[in-house]
């Protein structure tokens, strides 16, 4: 599918810039610092055939399109073109917003770890529909338009033929001969016409730690003092950075981490204990 290697083209330039991170559950986020919640980008880690027919097929009367299983053989899920909204009701009040979300299946609940994001639930979504809307369609995904309108993804199991329909709408906005040339419309129109969400999120990279002293973020510093104390109740600090180096590993940007790990040795923080004793102490002042 082309719209699978304009994916792996992203990610690989991302990659190139060293502008990613590797999550425990094998998701890889670009751009990671992009967003609160999520990464500019976030796919997540392929699907095997097996799991696709124990959980997905038998949730289904109609056969699933081919094309949505090999994206999810590709990822399981995604979450593309991630930006940073400012309120209309509150210009104090920014949340993320997501462009163009492919669904998946998740392998923990939702009420899971905040810290390892996972694919909505293609089986949970897809009960968000119009009443009159054929059951053959299938429900993979939504694209949110530049003026805050949700469309939902739906594709024909029976005829390929994809939809755009505003959400919980019946009436057709748009169709396409199949899901590749409906993604791949929607791909290149967000990364070469940026919108006005894109143009926020540019901004807010700019600007997103103002008054921080350092290169860890106070809200980053307090995730990362939270960790070290969980894993040393467990066992003791064996005089290394074992576990900050772990955490900084799971959750800074690739290009971060260096200059991560100067900053702690400059403030006295050479091994686990001692980031905690010695590091960042005016953050907490």
């Amino acid at each position: 599918m082309k719209f699978i290697k304009k994916c792996e083209q992203l990610i690989d330039y991302y990659k190139e810039q060293g502008d990613y991170r590797i999550r425990k559950n094998d998701s890889i986020e670009l751009s990671p610092d992009a967003v609160s919640l999520y990464a500019r980008h976030e796919f997540f880690k392929n699907l095997e055939q097996e799991y696709i027919n124990d959980f997905l097929i038998p949730f289904y009367k109609y056969p699933i399109p081919e094309e949505y299983l090999e994206i999810l053989r590709f990822s399981d899920g995604a979450y593309l073109y991630n930006a940073k909204i400012r309120s209309e009701q509150d210009p104090d009040l920014w949340y993320s917003s997501c462009s163009l979300c492919i669904y998946g299946l998740p392998f923990a609940p939702p009420t899971g770890n905040p810290e390892q994001p996972e694919p909505a639930d293609v089986r949970i979504e897809g009960l968000s529909r119009h009443e009159e809307l054929p059951e053959s369609w299938f429900k993979c995904g939504h694209y949110d338009s530049r003026d805050g309108v949700r469309h939902d993804i739906f594709t024909d199991s029976i005829t390929g033929k994809t939809y755009f329909c505003i959400k919980n709408e019946k009436h057709i906005e748009k169709e396409w001969e199949n899901l590749d040339q409906c993604l791949c419309e929607i791909f290149d129109m967000l990364r070469d016409t940026p919108s006005e969400y894109i143009v926020q999120f540019r901004d807010f990279r700019e600007t997103e730690y103002p008054d921080e002293k350092h290169i860890l973020s106070k809200t980053r510093v307090k995730k990362l003092f939270s960790y070290l104390r969980r894993q040393l109740k467990k066992e003791p600090c064996d005089q290394t950075l074992r576990f900050t180096e772990q955490w900084i590993k799971e959750n800074i940007p690739l290009k971060k981490q260096k200059a991560v790990m100067e900053e702690l040795e400059n403030m006295g923080g050479y091994c686990d204990c001692e980031v905690l004793g010695n590091c960042y102490g005016d953050y907490f002042e």
